[in-house]
């Protein structure tokens, strides 16, 4: 946390809000964890999710490392500890849905640190995806339109693939979605202002963001059947 973080935050909370945050700002801790920081800081990468973004203070649909009135917490439930993964969306939606609202205040930036490898990259993705359909179906809210994004794109390669299987003329469509996805990553890494030594691995890194989202996602839905979101 900043210095001066409750001070600063204490100072934005005002009784018309829930909670207010500050701007989350991943980091890496080395090489790998400090490119797929890059990954998570494009828009590409976090899909343009409010508390991450620069600009003035204003409501958002969720905050990160937020500040929060007491009774109002108490009021929705607290946190659910049932949920593995995204457990600050799902306290910040069940808040929105009772008529509260929360602020993002970019101006005040709370660091953490990402994964420093692939395969724990890989773990936090799917979660984060595994779960996401259970949060929504508890709170009977629809998604945004940036979380189904990962699914579909792993729906639509997952299709293609099956359909050139059977009729090989539809491989190049296949090879058109990965190319896509390529392109979109070289630009973003462009933007970022990333050597281009690095863009096999800033290319896996947005990969394992979204197909492990994706994937998760998916079997999200499946899973959110079956447990009873009223235990």
């Amino acid at each position: 946390l900043p210095r001066e973080y409750f001070r600063c935050m204490l100072a934005h909370l005002t009784s018309d809000m829930a909670g207010v945050g500050g701007r989350a700002m991943p980091v890496g801790v080395d090489a790998r964890s400090a490119l797929i920081a890059q990954v998570f800081t494009s828009r590409l990468g976090n899909g343009g999710a409010s508390f991450m973004q620069e600009g003035e203070p204003r409501s958002v649909e969720s905050i990160a490392f937020g500040c929060y009135w007491r009774e109002r917490l108490l009021d929705v439930g607290g946190f659910d500890e049932r949920i593995v993964r995204g457990q600050d969306w799902d306290l910040n939606l069940r808040l929105r849905s009772a008529g509260h609202s929360l602020w993002c205040v970019p101006g005040i930036e709370v660091r953490y640190s990402t994964r420093s490898d692939f395969s724990a990259l890989w773990r936090r993705q799917y979660l984060a995806g595994l779960w996401k359909p259970f949060i929504h179906r508890k709170n009977a809210k629809p998604f945004l339109w940036r979380h189904w994004i990962p699914g579909l794109f792993v729906a639509g390669l997952a299709g293609a693939l099956v359909l050139a299987t059977f009729w090989p003329r539809l491989w190049p469509i296949t090879a058109s979605v990965l190319g896509l996805h390529v392109l979109a990553s070289i630009g973003q890494l462009r933007r970022s202002g990333i050597a281009m030594r690095d863009a096999a691995a800033f290319w896996w890194a947005m990969w394992i963001v979204h197909v492990g989202y994706g994937v998760g996602f998916w079997l999200g839905f499946l899973r959110a059947r079956r447990i009873d979101p009223r235990t």
